[in-house]
């Protein structure tokens, strides 16, 4: 399935696209979205927090995504440049 996309929106709708993540991206408004991992892709507007030392990010609709260690560093200072940066944060223990 690498050739394929799932994107998830807000309302809990799904949609599957005949594009590989990486192609997506280029096609999406530049700065809205954020590569967490070679599987996510973010919008910014709906991050809560970062939470660096768990490795994930903590989303508006409760859900909590993986950032890849290598990523993370990245991540983090794109993260903190933009406008709308709510929380940087160590989360606690849940991962």
């Amino acid at each position: 399935m690498s050739n394929y996309t799932r994107c998830l929106f807000i309302d809990g709708s799904e949609l599957l696209v005949a594009l590989c993540l990486k192609r997506l991206a280029t096609r999406l408004p530049a700065g809205t979205f954020m590569r967490a991992h070679r599987k996510h892709l973010i919008n910014r507007d709906h991050i809560e927090a970062v939470c660096p030392a768990q490795l994930r990010v903590a989303l508006s609709n409760g859900d909590a995504v993986k950032v890849s260690r290598r990523r993370v560093n990245a991540f983090v200072a794109d993260y903190r440049r933009s406008k709308n940066s709510r929380s940087l944060r160590n989360c606690g223990a849940k991962a």
